[in-house]
């Protein structure tokens, strides 16, 4: 069948350019009560996230949730440092450590660090993907850092991948499997990479290259990540491998990038070993700002963001995201996807 649609920009699309088409629908709420603020506030951190608090990833041990959520002080002291909240309905969040951060850059002895992706289990410890910032190069490496129940316990990998950013890694058949970005270029260049190797610490060699922002072939017009492309992460569901990614469009692209943040959708095909861009479309999308839906969510003015990480809990799949709240400051945010089936 042939459908006819309207470009509202038409001089942005030639004759003979692939169109990327999907619908604007939100499909992700809330967890709790945020209507009045964010899940994670600067007033529950002492000193330490006035600016910038969000993402991280997330675990479960027995009844109790628990977020490693990053946040840094002010634009002059851009150190990341990690905070844990816990939680026993992903609704309502008590800041460990009297609201100080949990786990320092002393503890891991480099300037600033974030965790990303995932935490699995290996050898009976918790583990994820670390970005990593050398003190001397100022460059970000990608690492793994391993700790117990308690988070705590710290142990990390030497340097698995330089000049990148983390992303996640899970075990697939034999070998473990990484997402990551490539951080050496202009942003628009910036790759998602895979590499895998035989054991978790490395060492991983790239097998992929799979995204750029200004990729002609994997970058049709119209899409929502033709601006920007990071913060990917890989999954497993009952042995299904997908991937997700950051992804910014153009402002031009109205009502549904509008210079705003989604994240997509990446396949993982297990008998060739690649990976595409999902023709499902984004994932989880916002093409909207929260706070003007009828006088709710004043303080989320600005897009899902960075550092989106998930946990998949029986028939429910919650996001840890980050929120831009006022003049550039950053909050964190449990969202929950609607709709989710876990096949």
């Amino acid at each position: 069948a042939t459908t006819e649609v309207t470009v509202s920009h038409p001089e942005y699309f030639a004759v003979g350019n692939t169109v990327a088409l999907f619908n604007p629908f939100l499909n992700y709420e809330f967890t709790g009560n945020q209507t009045s603020g964010p899940s994670i506030e600067p007033g529950d951190l002492s000193g330490w996230g006035q600016l910038y608090c969000g993402g991280g990833p997330m675990f479960k041990v027995g009844s109790t949730y628990k977020w490693l959520f990053y946040a840094i002080a002010n634009e002059t002291y851009k150190y990341g440092q990690i905070g844990l909240a816990t939680s026993t309905d992903m609704a309502t969040w008590t800041i460990q450590n009297s609201g100080g951060p949990w786990i320092t850059r002393e503890q891991v002895d480099c300037s600033s660090f974030t965790l990303t992706g995932d935490i699995g289990m290996v050898d009976g410890s918790y583990y994820c993907a670390m970005s990593w910032n050398n003190p001397t190069s100022n460059k970000g490496e990608v690492r793994i850092l391993f700790f117990d129940e308690d988070a705590s316990s710290i142990s990390y990998t030497g340097m698995l991948k330089d000049n990148a950013a983390s992303g996640g890694v899970i075990k697939i058949g034999s070998e473990w499997h990484m997402l990551y970005m490539d951080i050496s270029t202009a942003l628009q260049y910036r790759t998602i990479k895979a590499a895998k190797a035989n054991n978790i610490e490395g060492p991983y060699t790239d097998y992929q290259s799979i995204v750029y922002a200004a990729d002609p072939v994997n970058t049709p017009a119209g899409v929502c990540w033709n601006l920007a492309c990071d913060s990917p992460t890989i999954h497993s569901i009952n042995g299904y491998i997908f991937g997700l990614f950051g992804a910014k469009g153009n402002d031009y692209l109205s009502g549904v990038g509008s210079g705003n943040r989604q994240h997509c959708l990446l396949d993982f095909d297990s008998d060739t070993q690649t990976w595409s861009i999902s023709t499902k479309g984004p994932v989880l999308m916002n093409p909207l700002q929260w706070n003007t839906v009828a006088g709710t969510y004043l303080w989320a003015i600005d897009h899902d963001g960075q550092g989106q990480c998930m946990l998949i809990d029986g028939s429910s799949a919650f996001l840890a995201n980050t929120f831009n709240s006022s003049s550039d400051t950053y909050r964190a945010t449990m969202t929950k996807l609607k709709n989710f089936v876990q096949s």
